[in-house]
């Protein structure tokens, strides 16, 4: 998505990828913490 959002051709959807490719980043970092720290919710 990231790379998407730097070379994407249809301007829309980089432009979508460029905003939300930082919420998904977030969201991998807190789902890695807590995979690592074995809560479970």
């Amino acid at each position: 998505m990231t790379s998407y959002a730097k070379n994407g051709r249809a301007k829309h959807l980089a432009a979508h990828a460029k905003k939300t490719a930082p919420v998904i980043r977030q969201h991998l970092k807190h789902a890695q913490q807590l995979s690592k720290s074995g809560s479970q919710g």
